[in-house]
């Protein structure tokens, strides 16, 4: 929404060294069962999950491709994303690119927070059925495990590392 907006711009300009600001994510457009009690569960632990790893990961956070104000000349300066040598699921264009624009961000210098405090800012749909569900999994599962050959670049930061790491091995 608006409010939620201009807030992060306000924050990206007080702070000349932050190259992304991600806002919480928050479940919308849940219609079926399925979705709905997955709406559910992230109401009650996304704010807790987002409000840990904000304080965690401090400056070196995370981005979950969406619901974000980017500093667009520090992404334009460091963000290309590698193609990797080798067939997937390890090689090939990078599936899964929010997480490795973090890291590329943060190996650059420029901090990626996470604005925990925020609320009713974000969008975020989820896959009506299992089936769907599966099906963006599948992709994000390929995309994460070439986040084991990113996580081992040379500059990537040790919270960068262990956040695409931790990707990786969710699956």
């Amino acid at each position: 929404n608006g409010p939620t907006l201009v807030e992060l711009i306000r924050r990206m300009e007080a702070n000349p060294k932050l190259g992304l600001l991600q806002a919480p994510l928050a479940v919308h457009r849940a219609e079926t069962l399925f979705a709905r009690a997955l709406a559910f569960s992230s109401s009650l632990c996304g704010p807790i999950f987002t409000h840990g790893l904000s304080l965690w990961s401090g400056p070196k956070g995370n981005y979950y491709g969406h619901n974000a104000a980017v500093r667009v000349s520090a992404f334009l300066d460091c963000c290309a994303l590698p193609e990797l040598d080798g067939a997937p699921p390890f090689g090939g264009h990078v599936l899964s690119h929010d997480f490795v624009e973090a890291a590329l961000l943060c190996r650059a210098g420029w901090e990626v927070r996470i604005a925990h405090d925020l609320e009713g800012g974000s969008y975020e749909e989820l896959p009506p059925t299992l089936t769907e569900y599966v099906a963006r999994d599948h992709r994000w599962c390929q995309g994460n495990l070439q986040h084991l050959r990113i996580a081992g670049m040379h500059g990537i930061e040790p919270m960068s590392r262990i956040h695409l790491l931790l990707g990786a091995c969710a699956y």
